[in-house]
């Protein structure tokens, strides 16, 4: 057949992904290479993966030259053991340098003579917090509407929103509005890449063309995952991405600071910037380790690690960018842990699901019976962070902490027997069980960014049911209805909560509804059509400290 005949066609050979040069080893003679070869594949290689070809070049006299060629079974090892092993030090006098086969070429061609990089022009960009000067200090929205066609930005004027000039536009986005965590930047999103706006008239300032990243997302593409520097729009690094891995792959620091992922039951990889290297050169190794998640406000990593046969599970805090442990809680009959930082960092809640039994199914993944669930709180700020225990019977499904306070709710029990909302109170010597409301028909604990006031709401599935309550005294403020909501999100400064049903989930009664933070209802903005996404843009935080305030 003439597909068979194709196939079999000569094809140009694309760059070698799993193949490495190993520069940097020391020089030895023909009598001492074996033994060089035996230790770099024990010491380095053979953890990694299936070597399928190591080399070890000579001279003429039989003399090592220094480096050595090896052929991993696939991508992925190679690119673990690159990460892993590049910077190791062999000796005092050597030091490993390793790179891909591939970049072989790029690095040869390198011109031997330095030249210093033009100077960028600059550009001014304008304003790009020009909305926090408008003159009565209204916030602004974004919504997507028209069934995501169009996308318009107001100020929040209470009860009589305007659109701001020229920023309603036809086909903004491909999917959705992003407002970056200060406010700055809108992000939209398109088939060719990603783009950024601001200023008073929110012109675009970098395009940053990512095709790659989204049309092939494989095991074959050396460049999955790309990081850019805002400020320039150039890309810093990319980077490999695992089909198995959990997303986001990569997990950043309060500051920007570091970025960390997990290498699934192998080891941590911190990365820090601006260098965008590994910390030290090295990963972290750290066997059976499932996921990390970094402290909102301190450089502190914490990680879980998975219990063993042989080792109890752990969950290991971590400060950077010394590798210090600062606390270890060591876990039994763990089936799975997830972890909820305080807003602030005051507190690190882990929520452990454990069980009485296990047993292995036929191809050995384990299967858990009678789980229930612990909860294991952290307590940041105090010497030797003290921990404490707090045991659920029933199943837990939502858990939250209340902002610049010490509040945390959780929804426990099962929708078809009745579900309770239970609110606890960290003391400074106990974690007190203030209230629990039974039989609420709830899926969503919304808290105000500021604290005191939450909202308990039932969206999608549920009836659109929202109770408002001040937990200061934990009373109910008022119970209001969104029949159909599927979104709901605060404003930053905690004075208004907008209520949304999408277009992207259901066709019909698309609206947003505002209301105070006691829940009296403003308005709705309901004009629109098909409204898909409501989002509030962010604020920078205050100059001023808590003392001043």
């Amino acid at each position: 057949l003439l597909g068979d005949i194709l196939a079999e066609k000569p094809q140009e050979k694309k760059a070698i992904n799993n193949a490495l040069v190993l520069s940097g080893l020391p020089i030895v003679d023909s009598a001492r290479i074996e033994r060089l070869q035996v230790f770099i594949r024990d010491k380095f290689l053979d953890k990694h993966g299936e070597v399928v070809k190591f080399s070890m070049p000579t001279d003429e006299n039989g003399n090592s030259l220094g480096f050595a060629l090896c052929c991993f079974q696939t991508d992925q090892q190679a690119l673990d053991a690159l990460t892993d092993i590049q910077g190791a030090s062999l000796d005092k006098m050597h030091t490993l340098n390793v790179f891909k086969f591939s970049d072989f070429n790029r690095l040869a061609d390198a011109d031997d003579e330095w030249k210093p990089p033009e100077k960028a022009p600059f550009v001014d960009r304008g304003d790009l917090r020009s909305w926090l000067r408008e003159d009565r200090c209204h916030d602004q929205f974004g919504v997507l509407h028209t069934a995501g066609s169009v996308a318009t930005i107001y100020w929040h004027w209470p009860g009589d929103p305007q659109p701001v000039d020229s920023a309603t536009r036809n086909n903004w986005t491909e999917s959705r509005l992003h407002w970056s965590p200060l406010g700055t930047y809108l992000a939209t999103y398109h088939t060719k890449g990603i783009a950024l706006w601001g200023g008073e008239k929110f012109e675009q300032l970098i395009d940053f063309s990512i095709k790659m990243y989204l049309s092939s997302v494989t095991k074959e593409d050396p460049h999955a995952i790309k990081m850019f520097e805002v400020d320039t729009g150039k890309m810093k690094r990319s980077f490999l991405h695992e089909q198995a891995a959990k997303w986001p792959v990569f997990k950043w620091s309060h500051k920007g600071e570091f970025f960390a992922r997990v290498q699934t039951g192998k080891a941590l990889q911190v990365f820090e910037t601006p260098s965008f290297s590994l910390l030290d050169k090295k990963s972290i190794s750290v066997q059976d380790v499932q996921d990390l998640s970094w402290s909102p406000t301190d450089n502190i990593l914490a990680y879980w690690i998975a219990e063993t046969d042989n080792q109890p599970a752990r969950v290991i805090l971590m400060t950077m960018p010394e590798k210090r442990e600062v606390a270890t809680k060591m876990l039994f009959n763990v089936a799975d842990c997830r972890m909820h930082w305080h807003p602030q960092g005051n507190y690190l809640c882990v929520r452990v699901n454990r069980y009485t039994k296990k047993k292995l199914d036929a191809d050995n993944t384990p299967k858990y019976i009678n789980i229930y669930t612990n909860f294991e709180v952290f307590r940041m700020r105090e010497k030797n962070i003290p921990v404490e225990k707090i045991e659920v019977t029933d199943a837990v499904s939502c858990f939250t902490w209340e902002p610049h306070g010490s509040k945390f709710a959780m929804v426990q029990g099962i929708a078809s027997k009745g579900l309770s909302v239970v609110f606890y109170q960290v003391n400074a010597h106990d974690i007190e069980k203030v209230k629990v409301l039974e039989k609420r028909n709830v899926n969503t604990i919304s808290w105000s960014p500021i604290g005191q006031h939450v909202v308990l709401a039932g969206l999608r599935s549920a009836n659109g049911g929202l109770e408002f309550i001040d937990t200061s005294d934990m009373k109910t403020t008022a119970n209001q209805e969104h029949f159909g909501a599927t979104d709901i999100e605060w404003d930053p400064t905690g004075r208004y909560v907008v209520t949304t049903v999408s277009f992207w989930h259901v066709k019909v009664d698309n609206a947003s509804h505002v209301y105070s933070s006691h829940g009296t209802l403003l308005y709705k903005l309901n004009k629109l059509e098909r409204i898909c996404q409501f989002a509030w843009r962010p604020r920078p935080p205050t100059l001023l400290s808590d003392e001043q305030i």
